[in-house]
């Protein structure tokens, strides 16, 4: 029996051990089959991990020392040069709220509580774009900009759109990125470089051998989470030379305060034949939204730069077929148009956490060549290699709690035409959205507030 031949029978065997799907199964095998002529050049193929992260609160108590960190920093002789913050195109714009809502649409599962960082994930693909050359790099350039955007252009557009999310007087959102390769890989400093000016990426050499390499990436990702989220990565794959990280964290503080009075049980409907009862917030908002199957509400940040959107699909549509619904011209039609009016609103809290691998959502959206030995990332420092996963692990958690009270509104309230409260309890769509871009940091699905 040749080599190849018992690796097969090593791999059904065990596959049969796994307490998993028979489609998951299939979908190993047929991933081991693709993959079998590696085998004989064990060396000739190595992979690199993008991994994005995000944490949305709206209050947070922190302490980040005694986190330490287990490896070289590699930024000594690069200095990240001064970038020129730009003007944001509406082209680009567009491009960027295309993206993200199909990022969201193809990574929402059925049945299931979904949050997605737009932001933190193609932040996390430019950096992975710098590294690319040839057909690979065009895929990249394409799904991120829709052929109207060089990589450099996304870059210079990615930094003063980071720089612009960050500067803010209230609550805060912090932005971080890191490079970790093992000592086998000989990088090019310029990819570093590139990285440091355009996204303030930390660079560090592990030993991925060693469990400190696994310690060290998880306590970054603790530390820029702050706490968080702990861990990101289990066990280091033999054939892995790189990790490209990206986190988001987000705190903020409502505009209005919910009153304790305003807290109350209620039914939320998870489908036709399951009810809980979960903790409701009440209050009457000033800006509400409505598209053609659904209505919602937008309601502010103290800081005024955000706004938590909640958008509730009409009576007999469904989650599955308000996603499905939603595009960037009817998100951002819906966010233009929205009302000046008060409107009752009942929202259940939530805190949630969802983590997924998105390299079959990035196929399904056009990057192919990177997942593949077909790859070309020459200008990381080597060739023969490829994406293996881009991880994407979020949490949020929305409540009454630490919020502050502002005195008065910006809006003038009239008269409400809208005749009937709107209460979220049945499985929605929400979003934070930069109030100046329209551009959601997050978007998820709320199916189960439990």
């Amino acid at each position: 029996m040749s080599k190849i031949h018992q690796i097969k029978e090593i791999i059904d065997v065990n596959l049969e051990y796994l307490d998993i799907s028979i489609d998951t199964k299939s979908r190993l095998r047929e991933k081991a089959r693709k993959r079998r002529g590696f085998v004989m050049k064990k060396y000739s193929i190595a992979s690199i991990v993008v991994i994005t992260v995000i944490v949305v609160l709206l209050t947070s108590f922190y302490n980040s020392k005694n986190i330490k960190i287990y490896a070289k920093d590699l930024m000594e002789g690069i200095i990240p040069e001064e970038v020129q913050i730009i003007n944001l195109s509406s082209e680009f714009n567009l491009a960027t709220l295309d993206f993200s809502i199909e990022l969201f649409k193809h990574a929402y599962q059925k049945d299931k509580n979904s949050l997605v960082s737009p932001v933190s994930v193609y932040l996390a693909l430019g950096m992975t774009a710098n590294g690319a050359d040839g057909e690979t790099l065009q895929e990249f350039e394409k799904l991120l900009g829709g052929y109207n955007f060089s990589i450099e252009e996304l870059n210079r557009h990615y930094y003063t759109l980071a720089k612009s999310f960050s500067d803010i007087e209230k609550g805060s959102v912090n932005i971080a990125n890191s490079v970790w390769y093992g000592n086998e890989f000989d990088i090019n400093k310029n990819f570093l470089q590139v990285n440091a000016d355009y996204y303030g990426a930390d660079a560090f050499k592990v030993d991925f051998n060693s469990s400190k390499a696994i310690n060290g990436i998880n306590n970054w990702v603790k530390n820029k989470t702050q706490k968080n989220i702990n861990k990101i990565v289990d066990t280091i794959d033999p054939d892995t030379i790189m990790y490209l990280i990206n986190s988001i964290y987000f705190e903020a503080e409502w505009e209005e305060k919910y009153a304790k009075r305003a807290v109350r049980k209620g039914e939320f409907y998870i489908d036709n034949n399951n009810t809980i009862s979960v903790d409701f917030m009440h209050s009457n908002e000033l800006e509400y939204l409505r598209n053609d199957i659904g209505s919602g509400f937008m309601k502010n940040y103290k800081n005024g730069r955000y706004g938590f959107v909640a958008l509730l699909p009409d009576e007999g549509i469904s989650i599955d077929s308000y996603v499905e619904y939603l595009t960037a011209e009817v998100f951002l039609s819906t966010l233009k148009n929205r009302l000046n009016e008060e409107i009752g609103v009942a929202i259940p809290k939530f805190k949630s956490e969802y983590e997924i691998n998105l390299v079959e959502t990035l196929e399904e959206m056009g990057l192919k060549k990177c997942f593949s030995s077909q790859a070309d990332f020459s200008k990381m420092g080597e060739n023969n290699i490829f994406l293996q996963e881009v991880f994407h692990k979020t949490f949020i958690q929305i409540d009454e709690n630490g919020t502050k009270a502002s005195a008065a509104t910006k809006n003038e309230v009239y008269k409400s035409l809208i005749m009937e409260d709107i209460i979220f309890d049945r499985p929605f769509v929400y979003a934070i959205i930069d109030i100046q871009t329209n551009l959601p940091l997050f978007i998820g699905t709320m199916i189960d507030p439990s």
